[in-house]
């Protein structure tokens, strides 16, 4: 996405936010863009997700954002513009979110993980 390219940046997961902007979750944290240059910036997040291996990304009708985490964790920005926040902490123990999904209307949240 950027002239950091190379394996840590390898792209996991796409989604679009409301009114142009592109968030993908790469291997070494979640970025934003494109910029008037066309480049991807990290996302001013908490460190943890900021550098967490992102698995799985999600707009809802609502217009919430949505990151999944290789360690099990799930993050949620209110709208593009918001700050991000844990839903549910990261931790090695839990299963990794393989995809995100939701109702129509943003009432449900679905998280596919590698056990299902």
């Amino acid at each position: 996405p950027g002239a950091e390219d190379g394996p840590q940046q390898r792209i996991q997961a796409l989604a679009a936010g409301e009114g142009g902007p592109l968030w993908v979750g790469t291997w070494a944290g979640l970025l934003r863009g494109p910029d008037a240059e066309g480049r991807f910036h990290p996302v001013e997040a908490p460190p943890d997700l900021a550098r967490a291996h992102v698995t799985a990304l999600h707009r809802d009708d609502a217009g919430r954002l949505w990151a999944g985490t290789v360690d099990g964790g799930l993050a949620r920005a209110p709208d593009a513009r918001s700050p991000w926040h844990w839903v549910v902490s990261p931790d090695p123990g839990r299963p990794r979110v393989t995809a995100l999904a939701s109702t129509a209307g943003g009432g449900r949240l679905w998280v596919g993980t590698a056990q299902g």
